[in-house]
């Protein structure tokens, strides 16, 4: 049995899973991430992980605008020619708007919990 520190804590599960987590002021877009940021978005965390011989990414921006962030997201999935899925939910004050492309690899979700707004989207490739 060993002890970690805090600070080792982190570099313990990214060495035991694969899984690399950068959040705040450490989060950069990972090279070649498609989806664009949204217009008026702070990255909060960008997540990378393995999952069944294929590689996951997680990104999440807050946002102040949900119309604006979801016209941007619609247009992006039109230009890139990606047929996408819609799905919205409104369950106990909780808004979301779910876009994916039919084979599920791109997703970005558009959530306003009680005027906290965010994006996420996620990339399998």
């Amino acid at each position: 049995m060993f002890v970690l520190g805090c600070s080792g804590v982190g570099d313990a599960i990214t060495a035991v899973s694969g899984m690399d987590v950068q959040t705040g002021a450490d989060a950069t877009l990972p090279d070649g991430f498609p989806f664009p940021a949204p217009s008026d978005g702070e990255l909060v965390s960008v997540a990378t992980l393995p999952m069944g011989g294929k590689k996951m990414t997680t990104v999440s921006w807050t946002i102040q605008d949900v119309g604006a962030a979801e016209a941007q997201y619609k247009d992006w999935f039109k230009s890139a020619g990606v047929d996408v899925q819609t799905q919205e939910q409104n369950v106990l004050g909780t808004k979301t708007l779910t876009m994916s492309s039919t084979d599920g690899a791109k997703v970005v979700t558009i959530t306003d919990q009680g005027g906290q707004k965010s994006v996420t989207a996620i990339i399998t490739e």
